[in-house]
Parts: C-alpha cells; structure tokens; sequence
C-alpha cells in the first residue's frame, strides 16, 4: 500500500513539474533602409535615423508563455545615458516596429490585452485577437533549426488608419497560436515578422520552469477597440481644426 502511495505521489510531483514548465522566446529587430528612396536628405537626419537604427538594433524584446496567457514585452536593457539625443534616438527606434509597450495573450478567454501610449497617455485595451487574414504558403525555410512555413496577411495600424501587407513565418512543432506584440492566429510560434521598416526574428527559445507570469493587469480598468477608436477619433478631428 505504501509503496502505491509513494508511487502516487511521484506522478503528482512530475505532472506538476511539467504544468510548471513555460517558454521564453526572444525577438531581435532587424531595421530595413527607410531612407533607401528618399531624395534630398539632409545631413543631420541621416545621423538622426542612423542613431535610431543603432539603438533598434540593440532592442531585445521577449514573449513569455505558459499554458494559459503569453506577455510580449521589451528587455530592459542599459543603453549609454551619455547620449545626449538618447530620447530622440529611442523615438526613431520605436517607430520602427510600432509596438505596444506591453501585449498579452489569455488563450482561455481568447482576449489581448495591450499597453499603447498616445501623446504620452498610456491606455490599457482589451479586445478579441486581430484578425490578419492569413493566407498560408507552401513556401518553408529552416529557423533555428525548425521546418519554418510562411504566411501572409494583411495589418490596419491603429494609429494612422493604414493598411499594408505583413509576412509571417510561423512552426507547426511548437503549436501555440501567438507571436510578436499582436501578430497572432497561426496554427504555429510566429518567429519571423517582416514589417514595413523592420524584420523581426526569433533569436533563441528557452523552457523554464517559471510557470507564474507576473501580470499586473486591472481588466475593470481596460478599455475595448470601440473606445480606442473613439479616442483616436477625436485626436484626429482636433488635429485637421488646428491644421486648417
């Protein structure tokens, strides 16, 4: 009997040890030459831009995932203080990718929910996963030593209301339907995006045995993609009245 019991209590413990079990993934950021087609550039922009591209280059962002949420976020990293145009440079860096200071993924209730800041307001949304109209290719390459299969689809920027084409590389072994920021609802670990101005890619992937994913998130306090659009509505509308 006591040996059935401590045969029990192994299978518990080994079974909670596997639960336990998350994923780090890490993304580095890839710059495309933005200024490749501009004519008439002046001097003190190109060092502008070249000074964002440096600091996106050493832009480290990581997606943390367990069995119920994944958290995409930046890696607080020390870059040089003694850069006098550092908030300038991380500016440029940020418009790169454009994304939310924090996203995350609940798999169960199937709602994001992510940080955007708006002239220096950081607004909390909730809202269901966006829909990319994915189209699958039979295109497929190795990343990290994984069959990688690509993807296509279609992105709406928040912010500006633009619409254009986005390419996804995503893996089938690792099935967990989520991705950089918002970019999701693959049938596979997104590890590849191509942006507009960037490429962002997978650099490693770790287990850990972290389960418990700090998210200090108030959903009472978050507001939906009606309201988000509202906001941006009328920052838009009072915008034109200044202009005009």
């Amino acid at each position: 009997m006591t040996k059935y019991f401590v045969f029990f209590i192994l299978i518990c413990l080994l079974s909670a040890e596997i639960q336990a079990q998350s994923t780090d993934v890490y993304y580095k950021i890839f710059p495309k030459d933005i200024l490749k087609d501009k004519q008439n550039i002046d001097q003190q922009t190109k060092r502008l831009v070249e000074g964002g591209v440096n600091y996106t280059k050493k832009e480290e962002y990581i997606l943390k995932i367990n069995d119920t949420l994944s958290i995409f976020s930046k890696v607080n990293k020390l870059i040089s203080l003694d850069d006098p145009l550092k908030d300038i440079h991380e500016g440029i860096a940020s418009n790169f990718t454009n994304f939310n200071k924090q996203t995350s993924y609940n798999f169960k209730k199937n709602r994001i929910i992510y940080d955007i800041s708006i002239l220096n307001i950081t607004y909390t949304v909730m809202q269901e996963p966006i829909n990319f109209d994915w189209k699958l290719s039979n295109d497929q390459k190795k990343i990290l030593g994984y069959n990688a299969h690509k993807a296509e689809g279609v992105h709406k920027d928040i912010l500006t209301g633009k619409t254009f084409k986005i390419e996804a590389w995503f893996i089938r072994d690792l099935p967990i339907s989520t991705g950089p920021d918002v970019f999701m609802g693959l049938p596979g670990l997104i590890v590849e995006l191509d942006l507009p101005r960037s490429v962002i890619r997978i650099s490693k992937i770790e287990k850990t045995n972290k389960a418990d994913i700090n998210l200090k998130i108030n959903e009472k306090q978050a507001i939906d993609r009606d309201q988000l659009d509202k906001i941006i509505g009328n920052l838009n509308t009072k915008v034109n009245e200044i202009s005009n």
